[in-house]
């Protein structure tokens, strides 16, 4: 019988073996001195509900749940919860690095928690805003204008080739349907150029949240991957951000890569401008022209920034208009090259599979071949860059309608990325599975006019690209709107893994083309470095309406002319005087998706796009309105 009471209240007090965790952590703290010598429930499961003695078990290493103290810096933004994303209360009190809102998330997410999950003197992963700030000391690098010039004529950025790949052997844990940011973080982070700018440039945590999250994730990765971890936790701050910033990207909403890249290119391109030139001015306040010039110019720009043109020329009297812009994505629909037999055969398939219900299906994409017959990255430009005419469009010299557009690549990026957009152009949700066959390389120099290649002086070099990293949609019943993104990276060692959420691990070249059916977005790197342009031309004109038609006769029939220095400083001045002419000249279709648009008198969308609309939309409702007054005329 005294052994009976003995065991009885010592399970009662210690919570070793039997009763519900409530009990034990209650009996723990009713007897300190017991509790030490027995393992508690904390040390074996990782939770506990009422967090009450916080000091206590701070110095014993256990894992309970402790109550967080307030924050002196009330800038900070508030805890989050690791399982359901609301305002935390609590956090883990074994590594002080996870935060909960009550004990029933702590459990749900122990399961995943408890892996990487160490005491607080040897945390297992940083935070993603690392706490130090810089100091007043310390020189900023200046990371656009020409600041950024001289920093990079200085670097040895030229030496960053394919042989920077490294091998992608870290996950991102999927929170709450981000697949696709945990796909796109991982390319972007894959890119060798992007990654060494980032370590010399930012050696100290930058003030702007945008560019302090992505120098915190490119840390957090290095760090899971000197210390062995095969996933990180997403960057919850950096959701919270694009989630913000634009409604698409609210909290357990799917989204689209592409969509988030552009997003995350805006939020970063701004702040590369916040950062500023290394003058002292300001460069927030200054105008839309001055802000664009500054953001081609910038960290990210020298990355991933190339200009593209597009020429409309009339065939009666020649008179050409050219529109430059810097691209940071080349979208190409996949429909390019297809008849209206193949789309009308597309359409019909889409609604049969969004018809179907399936309650259970594996998430590899869909298995039903399209009907649309295969095509080919080269071929999908070759469409692109092909002359059409415009139905319904006069000169804006000889009021002819005989006019044709052709879009063309003007200056190449270092990293090229291409989309793949494959939405029904009929049907919000469904989606075209055409085979769209990617080379590991590819050469752009078919793409980009002689001119221009003489003009941004890139004759000696070769303009060959390698894929090193794309995105894939694996659909659900044939539908854009549902479905799983993962990652394809590759190494120095040509090697090929695959990433899946917090899953990485290699795989055959087979396997990576036999997604051609479901490639969503491309990464190519540039072979040879592209040094940044001088200056970016963003619109020149061939032959104003009051200028004679001998002035624009050199022009060729078939490729754009090269534009002379004054027509280059002035294009901005002459866009104004031509006003919403000028805007019937530019792109006119939905092609590209423009995360930085020619100043215009009409229209002045936000880099975000905060009117609502797409540059090309814009346009597309300017050429109609034009139409139908000369109809009604």
């Amino acid at each position: 019988g005294g052994a009976q009471q003995w065991l009885l209240s010592h399970t009662v007090a210690t919570g070793a073996s039997f009763g519900c965790r409530c009990n034990r952590s209650s009996a723990r703290r009713r007897s300190q001195t017991e509790a030490a010598d027995v393992p508690s429930c904390d040390d074996r499961r990782g939770f506990s509900p009422a967090p009450l003695r916080v000091q206590a078990d701070a110095e014993e290493g256990h894992g309970g749940a402790e109550q967080r103290r307030p924050r002196s810096d009330s800038s900070q933004d508030p805890p989050i919860c690791a399982a359901c994303g609301r305002t935390a209360k609590t956090r883990c009190g074994r590594c002080k690095q996870e935060n909960y809102c009550n004990k029933e998330c702590q459990a749900q997410h122990w399961k995943k928690h408890k892996l990487v999950c160490r005491p607080a003197s040897t945390p297992s992963r940083p935070s993603t805003t690392p706490a130090r700030q810089p100091s007043e000391d310390v020189e900023l690098i200046p990371l656009c204008g020409q600041g950024f010039r001289r920093w990079l004529s200085q670097s040895a950025w030229r030496q960053v080739s394919s042989a920077q790949l490294e091998e992608p052997s870290v996950g991102i844990t999927n929170w709450s349907n981000n697949c696709y940011l945990s796909a796109v973080c991982q390319c972007l982070l894959h890119t060798p150029l992007l990654r060494r700018h980032l370590h010399d440039t930012c050696q100290e945590l930058p003030k702007d949240p945008w560019l302090a999250e992505l120098v915190g994730l490119c840390r957090l990765l290095d760090d899971a991957k000197r210390r062995g971890l095969r996933y990180v936790d997403p960057p919850r701050r950096l959701t919270k951000l694009i989630a913000e910033a634009s409604e698409e990207f609210a909290f357990g909403r799917q989204a689209d890569p592409h969509e988030a890249f552009m997003m995350l290119t805006a939020g970063w391109l701004a702040g590369c401008v916040k950062v500023g030139d290394g003058s002292g001015t300001d460069c927030s306040k200054l105008g839309y022209s001055e802000k664009e010039q500054l953001e081609a110019s910038s960290m990210i720009g020298h990355v991933f920034g190339g200009i593209m043109g597009s020429l409309v020329r009339c065939k009666s009297c020649t008179y050409e208009s050219l529109v430059s812009r810097v691209e940071y994505c080349l979208c190409l629909t996949v429909t390019l090259g297809m008849t209206e037999e193949e789309l009308q055969r597309c359409r019909q398939e889409s609604a049969q599979q969004l018809n179907r219900w399936c309650l259970r299906r594996p998430l590899q994409g869909s298995r039903q071949e399209s009907s649309a017959s295969p095509t080919s990255l080269s071929d999908l430009l070759d469409e692109y860059t092909k002359a059409e005419h415009l139905e319904g469009f006069k000169c804006d010299k000889c009021k002819q309608e005989d006019c044709e557009k052709r879009a063309f690549i003007r200056r190449r990026p270092n990293a090229f990325v291409i989309y793949i957009n494959r939405r029904q152009d009929t049907n919000l949700f469904g989606k075209i599975n055409r085979r769209v066959s990617f080379p590991t390389k590819l050469d752009l120099s078919r793409w980009i006019p002689p001119e221009d290649i003489r003009q941004f002086g890139e004759c000696n070099g070769g303009m060959d690209y390698l894929l090193y990293a794309l995105c894939v949609h694996h659909d659900l019943r044939g539908s854009t709107a549902s479905g799983h993104y993962v990652a394809y990276a590759r190494d120095r060692h040509n090697r090929w893994f695959h990433i899946d959420d917090e899953t990485a691990r290699q795989v055959q070249w087979q396997d990576v083309e036999e997604q051609s059916q479901h490639v969503s977005v491309l990464f190519y790197m540039a072979e040879t470095p592209v040094d940044m342009a001088e200056s970016v031309p963003i619109s020149e004109e061939k032959g104003g309406p009051h200028e004679s038609i001998e002035e624009t006769a050199t022009a060729s029939p078939t490729s754009p002319t090269s534009p002379s220095k004054e027509q280059v400083q002035n294009g901005s001045q002459d866009d104004k005087t031509l006003g919403v002419q000028n805007v019937k000249a530019t792109e006119a279709s939905d092609d590209f998706r423009n995360l930085t648009v020619q100043e215009t008198v009409s229209h002045q969308p936000d880099v975000l796009g905060t009117d609502g609309k797409r540059p090309s939309e814009i346009q597309r409702e300017t050429v109609e309105r034009s139409s139908k007054i000369e109809k009604v005329k």
